[in-house]
């Protein structure tokens, strides 16, 4: 196959083991991608996820000296800037959850995927019977109350489901969408990833509240957020062959109290300049939790992030947060950072309050290029790899979630 015009190099760590999350993190354009892994030997193949394998890879061994580098480049073969950390971004003036979600008073448009019709006007007992028609009259402010039932392809809805400007998509919050399931997805066009498979699409000031969302569909993301400060919250992402949530551009969400688990390649992804704020959320088999990479800067607060494959991965130029997190059981590392990352797991003014025990090998791995990651007054057993900041804080309790949010 002749390699396209546009190609993405990636310069892979030394260490095999993270190869594959540098993988996994690449969201799959329409066209084919051609990778270029320059990489160390390693006496065996490199795994390559089968939705690759159709493009062009080739190895090109390099000296085993200094830090071996991860440097990937834009989608479109330009390359990354890798501005160093400078101190911790500020998350003052971000939303909170009550203020966005007052839509008391407001119309509400019921939907049933088993009893409701499309000539129905909408009300309780009148549902229509897809999202997509509840869409076409939502206008802002409006809530689309969603009865139990899957909502899919086979039950006449349309995909990909975007929600827009200020419409709330609502199902079950207290039973964290239990019964209420989008299952599927379409094509959507991202403006800084080319072609996507997605579920869900949540534009600025939008709401997914207490739902279970899945797209089994190759390459397929359930929610896809890029613009604007939507809102996910109650919540279980399942299911999805790629990633349960990506969130892109200059994204400034709120991902609350949510369930991430069983999805293909990671629970969560964070990737070009997104500041999400991702709180008390619980991330268990589901790939590797959290993928922070580009220039993103969230701040990660009071999640549970266990038995996955590794907890959080942090590529190129990330400046992540880790605050009063839970990061356990994980089958290999609890935290890894790669290429110019630079993440903040707690420094002598701020400490972490962070709880990194009992993973497969190292509490943090650190293969940056020379960065030192803080990670003062945190809970870690298990060592670390590369240079660490430690310093013992007070004991920390294990952290405990509320998954239901206050009305």
């Amino acid at each position: 196959m002749a390699i396209p015009a546009h190609t993405s190099t990636l310069h892979c760590p030394r260490d095999r083991a993270h190869i594959t999350p540098i993988l996994a993190m690449i969201p799959f354009p329409s066209r084919p991608t051609a990778l270029v892994l320059s990489a160390l030997t390693l006496g065996g193949s490199l795994l390559v996820p089968q939705a690759l394998r159709a493009s062009t890879v080739t190895a090109e061994p390099i000296q085993a000296s200094p830090p071996a580098q991860w440097l990937p480049s834009e989608p479109d073969g330009r390359p990354t800037g890798q501005p160093s950390y400078q101190g911790q971004p500020s998350y003052q003036g971000q939303p909170s959850y009550q203020g966005q979600s007052n839509y008391q008073g407001q119309q509400v448009i019921h939907v049933d995927s088993n009893a409701g019709s499309d000539s129905n006007p909408g009300t309780f007992g009148a549902p229509v019977r897809t999202i997509a028609q509840a869409l076409s009259r939502a206008r802002y402010g409006v809530t689309i109350k969603l009865a139990p039932g899957t909502y899919s392809p086979d039950r006449g809805e349309s995909f990909p489901i975007i929600v827009p400007s200020g419409v709330k998509l609502s199902g079950s919050s207290g039973a964290m969408g239990s019964g209420i399931e989008i299952v599927g997805g379409g094509r959507y066009l991202s403006r800084s990833f080319a072609g996507q498979d997605v579920a869900v699409v949540l534009e600025d000031g939008a709401i997914a509240e207490g739902l279970t969302v899945s797209n089994p569909n190759v390459r397929g993301t359930g929610i896809w957020v890029e613009t604007g400060s939507p809102m996910i919250a109650n919540c279980t992402l399942s299911g999805s062959h790629r990633d349960g949530l990506f969130v892109t551009g200059n994204a400034t969400p709120v991902v609350e109290s949510n369930i991430f688990q069983r999805n293909g390649g990671n629970g969560l992804s964070i990737a070009r300049t997104a500041r999400p704020i991702v709180r008390s959320n619980h991330f268990e088999a589901t790939g590797f939790g959290i993928t922070v990479g580009d220039n993103a800067q969230p701040l990660l607060q009071n999640n549970r992030i266990v038995g996955n494959t590794d907890g959080v991965i942090v590529t190129r130029s990330a400046q992540p947060i880790f605050r009063s997190n839970e990061i356990t059981q994980n089958q290999r590392d609890g935290v890894v950072a790669i290429g110019q990352a630079a993440p903040d797991l707690g420094t002598y003014g701020n400490p972490g309050n962070n709880r990194i025990m009992g993973n497969g090998r190292y509490a943090i791995y650190n293969a940056t290029q020379g960065n030192t990651i803080p990670a003062v007054g945190n809970q870690i057993d298990g060592g670390s790899s590369g240079a660490v900041t430690l310093a013992s804080g007070n004991p920390v309790a294990p952290v405990r979630l509320a998954m239901g949010l206050a009305r």
